[in-house]
């Protein structure tokens, strides 16, 4: 993603595109201070969001030709829209599946990064079960939290250790925690980076 004089876009083989920070959390990551984005040429992601917004095309343009974006979009929400959006970028991959179904959506290959912003489902559950099956060791969760629910307890009670910062620590290294507030009211992207489990 290039930024030139305050604007972000992305690049394809038919130029460049604008990336609006009020229309894409991405963008919006980067202008609020995001040190590490993980999706780069040729890389593998899976693609997790509900409703689909552009971010997507924006992830194919920045993988380029030789990556590859695996979008699981559940059953029935591929419209004409949707297909004519994806006849224009090759490298997107569309899953017909539920999104907590992991294990009935074989990959061809383990992905770099898993990209989740799924705010009306049980996101962080589905987020690490598709990283255990699909993410290779060492590489990115993107997960978009509405930030008041960080630290709070899953059954909304005080704090303890269930919290959802607690049950990504217990699979990922934290990398950095940006809060996108001056473009998403209450919501925060979390990068992690997955853990090496160790067989012994």
């Amino acid at each position: 993603m290039d930024n030139n004089k305050n604007t972000l876009a992305t690049k394809n083989e038919n130029g460049y595109r604008i990336c609006k920070p009020y229309q894409n959390k991405i963008a919006a990551s980067i202008i609020n201070g995001l040190e590490i984005l993980p999706i780069i040429k040729k890389n593998k992601i899976l693609f997790l969001e509900y409703p689909m917004g552009l971010s997507v095309t924006h992830v194919s343009d920045m993988i380029g030709n030789e990556g590859k974006c695996f979008m699981v979009l559940p059953p029935d929400t591929i419209d004409n829209k949707l297909s004519r959006i994806f006849q224009k970028h090759n490298n997107i991959i569309t899953i017909s599946n539920k999104f907590d179904e992991p294990e009935k959506f074989p990959l061809d290959t383990k992905v770099d990064v898993v990209y989740v912003d799924l705010i009306q489902l049980n996101y962080i559950e589905i987020a690490l079960k598709n990283s255990r099956f699909h993410l290779k060791d060492c590489g990115y969760l993107m997960i978009i939290i509405e930030t008041k629910k960080i630290s709070v307890n899953l059954d909304g009670t005080y704090p303890s250790d269930n919290t959802l910062r607690d049950k990504i620590q217990k699979d990922f290294d934290i990398i950095q925690e940006i809060n996108l507030t001056d473009f998403f009211k209450n919501y925060t992207l979390f990068i992690s980076k997955k853990r090496i489990i160790s067989s012994n």
